[in-house]
């Protein structure tokens, strides 16, 4: 019988950046407390990893980057279909400057309502990493094997709604903190499943 995929889901840690706002395609760097936050959870990981799989953002990618030059048992790849949503016009400004935008306070409520000015439509996003995530699936996993997904706090909420069956609306329904540790198990034939969430 064939055996399962484990697949651990990693969101990077805090960025450069001053306040809140929406920083989707926006090329962040990790602070050096958000690399600190990322080693120390990966120091609680099983490694090596069969394969690393990286977002290309700065935030995900040099830590990706790093921990392959720390562990060349380590596989890397970079896959554009991890990137995390682009926000459009909303990119980078303060929440007290768009927090009373009423196509804000929609996309809140349903993310699949709203599409960002000059952004991406979440409908296209969501497709964006299921496609990604099932071709990966279908084409490059393994049995038996371990991977380490390095993303973002949207893709990885994309992902759990998805192999729990939550409505999109659902997607803010739990935090996503910075360097958080989700994993994910995947047997071909069956359901994929959650064995947890944030640790």
């Amino acid at each position: 019988m064939t055996k399962s995929i484990t697949i651990d889901l990693l969101r990077h840690g805090e960025v450069q950046a001053k306040g809140w706002s929406f920083r989707g395609s926006t090329d962040v760097a990790l602070s050096k407390k958000g690399l600190q936050q990322m080693l120390q959870q990966y120091a609680a990981m099983p490694t090596p990893f069969h394969k690393v799989i990286s977002s290309p953002m700065q935030r995900c990618a040099l830590f990706s980057q790093n921990i392959k030059q720390q562990t060349p048992e380590n596989t890397l790849e970079i896959c554009d279909g991890f990137k995390e949503m682009n926000f459009g016009d909303w990119e980078g400004q303060p929440l007290e400057a768009i927090e009373h935008d009423p196509e804000l306070q929609r996309f809140w409520k349903d993310p699949t309502e709203v599409c960002p000015p000059n952004g991406e439509a979440f409908d296209d996003f969501q497709q964006r990493v299921l496609h990604t995530w099932h071709d990966w699936l279908e084409h490059d996993a393994e049995a038996e094997k371990h991977y380490l997904i390095v993303t973002h706090g949207g893709v990885i909420r994309i992902l759990l709604a998805h192999f729990l069956g939550m409505p999109s609306p659902k997607l803010w329904a739990w935090d996503m903190p910075y360097a958080s540790w989700s994993r994910v198990s995947h047997l071909k034939g069956f359901p994929t499943r959650v064995m947890f969430i944030n640790r």
